[in-house]
């Protein structure tokens, strides 16, 4: 999946999720991308309650639509009209079919004579780079509008090159002349060219000629002088110079002049050898530069190098001849590598200017794709024809939507709707609501709010609060999973079948905006939902998605179903701000937080009111859905007791130090909170039975149970100015002293 932030992320392993995933996430953290892609890549038989389905079911309507859902065991009988309008549909839904494979064939029929044309034109100008425009195959008439727009585009001027295989030899070629192109003796004009000069005009005595002997007699001369007589073995070795007065050693100015004469030759004669073989390496290259410069500019330049060699030759034989050579002596050699310069310049100006024709060739190249594109008769009759297939198919559609509503019309009659009414209604007022729905005067397939006083008063949908819009379109969207509900005779439990069309069902933050009271119906009613899924799983492969935002929810999604069936994931950012999902090991379900205390609270001021004044309260069967969620909390957190019913009787005595003489009290409370808790569970005729007194019973025993357990618990959740007053109205309810 690479939905928004995810990056190319899989889950499972590519493995199916199990029947039942709960996602839990932070605002941002990706949870709607992840229901974007269920939504976008498992379309069929997806039902889907989330923001955007309370606006188009409830929030923008002036009334209220029902469901196709039959009450009884008996189904709506099908009419000549329904089976009429079936068939109808059948045929036009084969006609947009039959539309798809042509408008498919011709849109790959235009992409393929397209492609020919783009293929022969790369080839006759030599050109690799140049592609087809996106989304070619899905929408060929846009790519030929595109190819269309680009014989309008200008190219600077015309190339001097019509094809690219051309232009690249050129271009070759010049970047080969670059890379011959070299000045001759650079290093040596630069550097070394005053040193060459200096070189030429010293004198250096080559050993053993006569010049070295002149330098020897001269010393014998000196030896007379200085009374020194070099047969004489006891002559004195050290003497003082009879010109400067310094003392110095006979055999030791023998031998040093010796080492000069030796040592500056040798330096002298290797240094010409190196820069000789230099000099002809140098020569070489001058031949190489063929047509590219001079042929007179190359002769001189040699010429001037064989003079060169001449005068080494000279300096090598006669070294202590002295050479003067004049600073233009290397102009020939100079004026060739400006001419090598210059070369190079004008060279590197071609290379530049080629890759300039490279771009103009390309846009040539793409006018004339585009000429041959929009002048083909096979591509613009084909186009024609796609235009009229998908006109055709739009008015397909149309009739077929017409014909869809139409049905809908005669499938949601009133008869039928009446049952969808009855069970709205029901749960509203199981919810203590002040307001239900009745049929509409202006159109009897839909719905009015109307209160619930005498006068049932109209109220209008955009009067109902932001929780009462999303919980009434909830119980639409519950109701609308399903074709038939049936309730036997004597049995409190429905059947209920679902639409042979459900797969798959995605709850997007069910239950955002919804109060305390109104989320544990919601809670109890969507894992209702997900056992009846299971319950089916074997015979209809729905599958179930729940994203939230709300830990609460993350834990009591889902509550007692098993690991076999559910899998929790949470979905957050990592380091680099990707969104990733992870598996949450069912340790880490134990921690949650909720609205414990705000309901607690609510039920110590229902238990306090006095019980002359109940007739005169309002919405009181709301009081049954708190109180079993006040116990199921406090028993679950406690005690791990996960089901707060007579089931568990035995345990909840057990744990809440409940004396058996008072089992009697226990299980009629447990009756009372749990029937009103359910909701349309039971049957509306053991709920309606149900007296404002009997829930404040019920209340008052749960509270009593709590106080006689853990008198600092109910304390805590009392505020500290009402706690006297209210401890001693439970002490004055006298529960477990006498019957309530």
């Amino acid at each position: 999946m690479s939905e928004k932030a995810f990056n190319n992320f899989t889950l499972n392993e590519g493995k199916d999720l199990k029947p039942i995933s709960v996602f839990f996430g932070r605002n941002g953290s990706g949870k709607s991308a992840v229901s974007a892609y269920l939504q976008e890549n498992y379309k069929e038989g997806m039902y889907v309650f989330d923001t955007n389905f309370v606006e188009r079911n409830v929030r923008s309507k002036a009334t209220i639509d029902g469901t196709n859902l039959v009450v009884g065991a008996e189904h709506i009988d099908r009419t000549d009209s329904i089976q009429q309008a079936k068939t109808v549909g059948s045929n036009l839904e084969k006609a947009i079919d039959s539309d798809n494979v042509r408008i498919d064939s011709i849109k790959k029929n235009i992409n393929a004579l397209m492609m020919a044309i783009i293929n022969d034109k790369k080839e006759s100008f030599g050109t690799a780079k140049i592609h087809q425009k996106a989304n070619a195959t899905r929408n060929p008439e846009n790519a030929f509008k595109l190819w269309k727009s680009e014989i309008s585009q200008s190219v600077d001027s015309s190339p001097e090159y019509m094809s690219i295989n051309e232009l690249n030899a050129d271009l070759v070629l010049t970047r080969e002349e670059l890379s011959g192109l070299n000045e001759v003796l650079q290093d040596f004009l630069i550097n070394r060219r005053e040193g060459f000069i200096s070189a030429m005009k010293n004198v250096v005595l080559k050993p053993g000629t006569s010049v070295e002997a002149a330098v020897a007699g001269w010393l014998e001369q000196g030896l007379q002088l200085h009374n020194i007589d070099s047969d004489d073995e006891e002559s004195e070795e050290n003497v003082k110079c009879l010109f400067c007065g310094s003392d110095f050693v006979v055999s030791d100015v023998k031998e040093s002049v010796h080492e000069r004469i030796s040592s500056e030759y040798v330096s002298l004669t290797k240094a010409i050898g190196r820069l000789k073989n230099q000099i002809i390496s140098e020569k070489d290259k001058i031949a190489k530069f063929g047509d590219l410069i001079s042929k007179e500019l190359q002769q001189e330049a040699e010429n001037n190098i064989d003079e060169m060699l001449g005068v080494l030759t000279t300096k090598l034989k006669h070294t202590d001849l002295p050479i003067e050579i004049d600073e233009k002596f290397f102009l020939r050699i100079e004026n060739l590598n400006a001419a090598i310069s210059d070369r190079e310049r004008h060279l590197k100006e071609k290379e530049k200017h080629l890759i300039l024709e490279t771009e103009k060739v390309e846009g040539i190249t793409k006018q004339a794709i585009g000429q041959a594109i929009v002048t083909n008769t096979e591509i613009t009759s084909a186009i024609k024809d796609l235009r009229k297939l998908e006109n055709d198919k739009s008015n397909d559609e149309k009739s077929s939507s017409l014909t869809n509503k139409y049905l809908v019309r005669l499938n949601n009659s009133s008869n039928n709707l009446e049952g969808f009414k009855e069970l709205m209604n029901q749960m509203l007022k199981s919810l203590g609501m002040g307001f239900c729905l009745q049929f509409s005067i202006n159109n009897a397939d839909s719905f009015d709010v109307v209160l619930t006083d005498s006068m049932e008063r109209p109220i209008g949908v955009k009067s109902l609060s932001e929780g009462e819009l999303r919980l009434i379109a909830f119980v639409k969207f519950y109701l609308s999973l399903f074709t038939n509900y049936d309730r036997a005779k004597g049995q409190k439990r429905a059947s209920w079948e679902f639409n042979s069309d459900v797969r798959e069902i995605v709850l997007d933050d069910p239950i955002t905006s919804i109060d305390s009271n109104n989320r544990y119906f919601m809670t109890n009613l969507i894992n209702k939902l997900l056992h009846q899924v299971l319950h089916v799983y074997s015979q209809q492969k729905i599958e179930v998605a729940i994203f939230t935002h709300s830990i609460y929810d993350f834990h009591n999604f889902a509550f007692r179903i098993g690991k076999q069936q559910l899998e929790r994931y949470q979905i957050m950012k990592n380091s680099l701000s990707e969104s990733i999902m992870e598996l949450v090991p069912e340790e880490q379900m134990s921690n949650y937080s909720d609205d414990y205390r705000t309901t607690f609270f609510e039920i110590i001021e229902f238990c306090s009111i006095n019980k002359k004044r109940l007739p005169e309260t309002h919405q009181y069967l709301r009081y049954g859905n708190q109180c079993r969620f006040i116990l199921e909390t406090h028993a679950r957190s406690n005690y791990n007791i996960s089901n707060v019913t007579n089931n568990s009787l035995r345990k909840i005595m057990e744990c809440y130090s409940i004396p058996s003489k008072d089992e009697e009290i226990i299980v009629g409370m447990l009756d009372v909170i749990n029937s009103l808790s359910h909701g349309i569970s039971y049957t509306w005729d053991f709920v309606s039975g149900i007296s404002a007194a009997e829930i404040q019973n019920a209340a008052r025993v749960m509270v009593w149970m709590l106080y006689e357990k853990d008198k600092m618990h109910v304390k805590a959740m009392v505020p500290e100015e009402k706690w006297h007053d209210f401890e001693q109205k439970i002490k004055n309810w006298e529960i477990g002293v006498k019957d309530v």
